[in-house]
């Protein structure tokens, strides 16, 4: 066989084992193993149908919705994430509710010194193309984002690479959030812009030197009804955090 159709027989059997890893039932069989695994292993975290996980660490009680993938990431206790979404480079705090097709960290290009956006002109290994201009990139491609404890993020919410968003904030559904979500800030729209704070400035102070999330779960059981209404909350522990 000449050189030639060597090279053609490994492009083909490439292509059909990348078209077997996305075929429903290698991607069933996959997801399956995982669940089978994490049971084995006594874990509580839930992986809805074909969600997937790659390099993370999560709490305890974590919920990850169908079709969603999650990479290099960390889930604090008791956050769920629903289904469809991507979340990359992500570190999640406890209590944390994540909608529907939420987008974190999708990459970023440079866009002021560079002549072009395109990776080929800083990019050693993201270009989608198989050529390379680079031995080694240029340019800081991903950046981690940092999401505190009791954040609610709406469906369809896109969240840029670099960004913090703290303890208690809200991102109204279908954000584009573009700058740093500050404690107890409800931000919306496109670029994200402030609405409002959650509570007054004395609550947020409280809240975040309390720090309820990270009370034991025998506390948060005898204080439910406490946790149901922030004025009462405040008025028992306020004095004393």
């Amino acid at each position: 066989m000449s050189y030639g159709l060597v090279i053609l027989q490994n492009s083909l059997n490439t292509l059909i084992m990348i078209n077997l890893l996305k075929s429903p039932l290698i991607r069933y069989l996959y997801w399956l193993s995982k669940v089978l695994l994490l049971k084995l292993k006594g874990k509580s975290l839930t992986l809805d149908y074909l969600a997937s996980f790659s390099n993370c660490s999560f709490g305890e009680n974590v919920y990850i919705g169908s079709n969603s993938v999650v990479s290099n990431c960390s889930m604090g206790s008791f956050t769920y994430m629903s289904h469809s979404c991507f979340v990359y480079n992500t570190k999640i705090g406890k209590y944390s509710s994540i909608g529907p097709d939420v987008k974190i960290v999708l990459g970023t290009h440079p866009i002021n010194k560079y002549v072009s956006t395109h990776p080929l002109f800083y990019s050693s290994v993201h270009p989608p193309i198989r050529i390379h201009f680079l031995k080694e990139s240029k340019f800081e491609e991903v950046l981690n984002v940092t999401i505190g404890n009791d954040v609610f993020i709406g469906a369809n919410c896109i969240i840029l690479d670099g960004i913090y968003v703290g303890d208690g904030a809200v991102i109204a559904a279908g954000a584009v959030v573009t700058k740093n979500v500050k404690p107890y800030e409800i931000v919306g729209g496109i670029p994200a812009k402030h609405i409002k704070y959650r509570f007054s400035t004395d609550i947020i102070n409280f809240l975040l030197e309390f720090k309820w999330w990270d009370k034991d779960i025998e506390w948060i059981k005898g204080n439910m009804v406490l946790m149901q209404n922030i004025e009462e909350l405040y008025r028992k522990y306020g004095s004393t955090s």
